[in-house]
Protein backbone atom coordinates (compact mmCIF):
# COMPACT_ATOMS: atom_id res chain seq x y z
CA UNK A 1 0.00 0.00 0.00
CA UNK A 2 1.48 3.52 -0.85
CA UNK A 3 0.69 6.31 2.04
CA UNK A 4 -0.38 9.55 0.54
CA UNK A 5 -1.03 12.44 2.22
CA UNK A 6 -1.89 15.83 0.45
CA UNK A 7 -2.97 19.43 2.11
CA UNK A 8 -5.88 20.51 -0.22
CA UNK A 9 -3.77 23.23 -1.91
CA UNK A 10 -1.55 19.82 -3.18
CA UNK A 11 -4.07 18.11 -4.38
CA UNK A 12 -4.87 17.74 -8.18
CA UNK A 13 -8.84 18.00 -9.48
CA UNK A 14 -8.92 14.09 -10.75
CA UNK A 15 -7.21 13.05 -7.68
CA UNK A 16 -10.26 15.41 -5.61
CA UNK A 17 -12.94 13.71 -7.59
CA UNK A 18 -11.48 9.90 -6.79
CA UNK A 19 -11.62 11.07 -3.06
CA UNK A 20 -15.41 12.18 -3.55
CA UNK A 21 -16.45 9.47 -5.33
CA UNK A 22 -14.46 6.92 -2.53
CA UNK A 23 -15.86 8.92 0.39
CA UNK A 24 -19.69 9.25 -1.16
CA UNK A 25 -19.75 5.41 -2.62
CA UNK A 26 -18.53 4.06 0.91
CA UNK A 27 -20.93 6.41 3.32
CA UNK A 28 -24.18 5.42 1.27
CA UNK A 29 -22.41 1.56 1.04
CA UNK A 30 -22.73 1.34 4.64
CA UNK A 31 -24.82 3.84 6.17
CA UNK A 32 -26.70 5.34 3.29
CA UNK A 33 -25.46 8.63 4.05
CA UNK A 34 -25.09 9.52 0.33
CA UNK A 35 -28.72 9.38 -0.26
CA UNK A 36 -29.59 10.60 2.81
CA UNK A 37 -27.33 14.00 3.04
CA UNK A 38 -26.35 14.60 -0.71
CA UNK A 39 -25.00 18.10 0.04
CA UNK A 40 -22.49 16.30 2.57
CA UNK A 41 -21.72 13.00 0.76
CA UNK A 42 -21.44 14.66 -3.24
CA UNK A 43 -19.53 11.81 -5.76
CA UNK A 44 -18.89 15.21 -7.29
CA UNK A 45 -18.34 18.50 -4.63
CA UNK A 46 -16.48 19.07 -2.24
CA UNK A 47 -18.02 20.14 1.58
CA UNK A 48 -17.07 23.30 3.54
CA UNK A 49 -13.99 21.49 5.27
CA UNK A 50 -12.36 20.01 2.36
CA UNK A 51 -10.47 23.15 1.94
CA UNK A 52 -9.13 23.23 5.00
CA UNK A 53 -8.17 19.84 5.48
CA UNK A 54 -5.65 17.27 5.55
CA UNK A 55 -6.30 14.43 2.91
CA UNK A 56 -4.67 10.84 3.96
CA UNK A 57 -5.55 7.84 1.83
CA UNK A 58 -3.64 4.71 1.16
CA UNK A 59 -3.73 2.79 -2.66
CA UNK A 60 -2.93 -0.45 -3.48
CA UNK A 61 -0.62 -1.63 -5.96
CA UNK A 62 -2.82 -0.66 -9.01
CA UNK A 63 -3.47 2.65 -7.86
CA UNK A 64 -6.91 2.46 -6.12
CA UNK A 65 -7.96 4.41 -3.21
CA UNK A 66 -8.87 1.76 -0.73
CA UNK A 67 -8.45 3.79 2.90
CA UNK A 68 -8.79 7.47 3.55
CA UNK A 69 -9.99 9.64 6.35
CA UNK A 70 -9.28 13.69 6.63
CA UNK A 71 -8.18 15.80 9.53
CA UNK A 72 -9.86 19.65 9.58
CA UNK A 73 -7.52 22.06 10.83
CA UNK A 74 -9.18 24.62 12.57
CA UNK A 75 -10.39 26.53 15.65
CA UNK A 76 -11.92 23.74 17.42
CA UNK A 77 -15.22 25.69 17.36
CA UNK A 78 -15.52 25.56 13.60
CA UNK A 79 -15.22 22.02 13.48
CA UNK A 80 -18.12 20.08 12.57
CA UNK A 81 -18.10 18.59 15.91
CA UNK A 82 -19.37 21.85 17.18
CA UNK A 83 -22.84 21.08 15.98
CA UNK A 84 -23.01 18.09 18.08
CA UNK A 85 -21.54 19.20 21.31
CA UNK A 86 -20.11 21.52 23.56
CA UNK A 87 -16.14 21.80 22.43
CA UNK A 88 -13.70 23.16 24.69
CA UNK A 89 -11.13 25.36 22.83
CA UNK A 90 -7.61 25.24 23.40
CA UNK A 91 -6.52 28.69 21.73
CA UNK A 92 -2.78 27.81 22.09
CA UNK A 93 -2.44 24.71 20.42
CA UNK A 94 -3.95 24.29 17.04
CA UNK A 95 -6.73 21.20 17.34
CA UNK A 96 -8.02 19.22 14.18
CA UNK A 97 -11.47 16.61 13.78
CA UNK A 98 -11.17 13.56 11.88
CA UNK A 99 -14.07 12.73 9.81
CA UNK A 100 -14.97 10.59 6.36
CA UNK A 101 -12.96 8.07 7.61
CA UNK A 102 -13.54 5.13 5.55
CA UNK A 103 -12.28 1.64 4.26
CA UNK A 104 -13.29 -0.74 1.38
CA UNK A 105 -15.41 -3.77 2.97
CA UNK A 106 -12.59 -6.12 2.40
CA UNK A 107 -10.25 -4.62 4.63
CA UNK A 108 -13.30 -3.63 7.21
CA UNK A 109 -12.81 -5.59 10.56
CA UNK A 110 -9.12 -5.98 11.07
CA UNK A 111 -8.41 -4.19 13.57
CA UNK A 112 -4.92 -5.04 13.96
CA UNK A 113 -1.25 -3.20 14.60
CA UNK A 114 -1.16 -3.35 10.66
CA UNK A 115 -4.59 -2.93 9.58
CA UNK A 116 -5.02 0.07 7.41
CA UNK A 117 -6.70 1.35 9.85
CA UNK A 118 -3.82 1.16 12.23
CA UNK A 119 -1.75 2.74 9.05
CA UNK A 120 -3.97 5.80 8.70
CA UNK A 121 -4.26 6.61 12.56
CA UNK A 122 -0.39 6.21 12.38
CA UNK A 123 0.06 8.67 9.46
CA UNK A 124 -2.31 11.44 10.89
CA UNK A 125 -0.77 11.38 14.65
CA UNK A 126 2.58 11.51 13.25
CA UNK A 127 1.46 14.72 10.84
CA UNK A 128 -0.80 15.90 14.21
CA UNK A 129 2.81 15.75 16.83
CA UNK A 130 4.93 16.95 13.52
CA UNK A 131 3.25 20.04 13.42
CA UNK A 132 1.54 21.04 16.88
CA UNK A 133 -1.30 19.71 16.88
CA UNK A 134 -2.26 17.65 20.45
CA UNK A 135 -5.75 16.51 20.18
CA UNK A 136 -8.12 15.63 18.14
CA UNK A 137 -12.68 15.93 18.20
CA UNK A 138 -14.20 13.01 16.05
CA UNK A 139 -17.46 10.98 16.45
CA UNK A 140 -16.86 7.46 17.31
CA UNK A 141 -19.60 4.99 16.23
CA UNK A 142 -20.69 2.75 18.70
CA UNK A 143 -18.26 -0.26 17.93
CA UNK A 144 -15.45 1.86 16.78
CA UNK A 145 -15.67 3.32 20.34
CA UNK A 146 -15.54 0.71 22.39
CA UNK A 147 -12.81 -1.54 19.55
CA UNK A 148 -10.35 1.67 19.78
CA UNK A 149 -10.94 1.95 24.03
CA UNK A 150 -9.78 -1.77 23.76
CA UNK A 151 -7.34 -2.62 21.07
CA UNK A 152 -5.81 0.69 20.56
CA UNK A 153 -5.93 1.97 24.20
CA UNK A 154 -6.98 5.44 22.85
CA UNK A 155 -7.72 8.02 26.31
CA UNK A 156 -11.25 8.88 24.90
CA UNK A 157 -12.88 11.83 26.94
CA UNK A 158 -16.58 12.05 26.26
CA UNK A 159 -18.06 15.04 25.46
CA UNK A 160 -21.69 14.44 25.67
CA UNK A 161 -24.70 12.29 25.04
CA UNK A 162 -24.41 9.73 21.87
CA UNK A 163 -25.95 11.35 18.89
CA UNK A 164 -27.81 10.37 15.74
CA UNK A 165 -24.81 9.81 13.02
CA UNK A 166 -27.53 8.13 9.94
CA UNK A 167 -31.10 7.09 10.08
CA UNK A 168 -29.95 3.70 12.57
CA UNK A 169 -26.86 4.60 14.22
CA UNK A 170 -25.65 6.82 16.95
CA UNK A 171 -22.19 8.33 17.59
CA UNK A 172 -19.72 9.00 20.56
CA UNK A 173 -18.58 12.75 20.27
CA UNK A 174 -14.84 12.69 21.76
CA UNK A 175 -11.90 14.23 22.00
CA UNK A 176 -8.58 12.51 21.90
CA UNK A 177 -5.73 13.52 23.27
CA UNK A 178 -2.84 12.35 20.64
CA UNK A 179 0.00 12.67 22.73
CA UNK A 180 -1.49 10.27 25.59
CA UNK A 181 -2.39 8.00 22.90
CA UNK A 182 1.67 7.36 21.39
CA UNK A 183 2.68 7.08 25.08
CA UNK A 184 0.25 4.89 26.12
CA UNK A 185 0.82 2.57 22.74
CA UNK A 186 4.48 3.65 22.57
CA UNK A 187 5.59 -0.48 22.90
CA UNK A 188 3.05 -1.52 20.04
CA UNK A 189 3.68 -1.84 16.39
CA UNK A 190 2.17 1.29 15.74
CA UNK A 191 3.61 3.21 18.48
CA UNK A 192 6.92 2.47 17.40
CA UNK A 193 6.82 3.21 13.90
CA UNK A 194 5.33 6.55 15.08
CA UNK A 195 8.26 7.25 17.24
CA UNK A 196 10.49 6.24 14.90
CA UNK A 197 9.36 8.83 12.65
CA UNK A 198 9.13 11.46 14.80
CA UNK A 199 12.54 10.83 15.75
CA UNK A 200 13.90 11.62 12.30
CA UNK A 201 15.15 15.27 12.34
CA UNK A 202 15.06 15.81 8.83
CA UNK A 203 11.56 15.61 8.32
CA UNK A 204 10.32 17.70 11.14
CA UNK A 205 10.82 20.45 13.15
CA UNK A 206 13.52 20.52 15.75
CA UNK A 207 11.57 22.79 18.11
CA UNK A 208 8.36 21.20 17.81
CA UNK A 209 10.29 17.44 18.48
CA UNK A 210 11.60 18.71 21.69
CA UNK A 211 8.36 20.13 23.08
CA UNK A 212 6.70 16.65 21.76
CA UNK A 213 9.50 14.98 23.88
CA UNK A 214 8.90 16.81 26.93
CA UNK A 215 5.38 15.93 26.85
CA UNK A 216 6.03 12.15 25.90
CA UNK A 217 8.16 11.96 28.82
CA UNK A 218 6.19 13.17 31.30
CA UNK A 219 2.86 10.91 30.01
CA UNK A 220 5.68 8.09 30.48
CA UNK A 221 6.58 9.33 33.96
CA UNK A 222 2.63 9.39 34.73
Amino acid sequence: MQTIVLKNEDLDPTVMREILEFRSQIFEEVYQLASEKPDSYSPKKPDKYDKQSVHFMLRDEDGIIRAYARLIVCQATELPIAEECTTPTNARTPVAGVSRLCLCKSYRGDLSGFSLLSVLFVEMATYSLANGITDWYCLFLNKFYYAARKLFNLPLQRLGEPVKFSENVYAHPCRVNVVGTVARNHSKVYGQYMLSKLENPSEFDRRRLQAFGRLMAQKLAA
